[in-house]
């Protein structure tokens, strides 16, 4: 994976990120994004 795809990666994983705040914790506070060999991203 070339080091100009990393930022792509970090971005998309935080737009799918719905953070809930329930009492003293947060849910959903964590997102992921997934490169495939043939560079496609889910």
């Amino acid at each position: 994976m070339s080091e100009n795809k990393i930022p792509q990666l970090i971005n998309q994983a935080a737009s799918v990120i719905k953070t809930r705040k329930v009492k003293d914790g947060l849910f959903g506070d964590v997102g992921c994004a997934l490169l495939s060999r043939s560079d496609q991203v889910y």
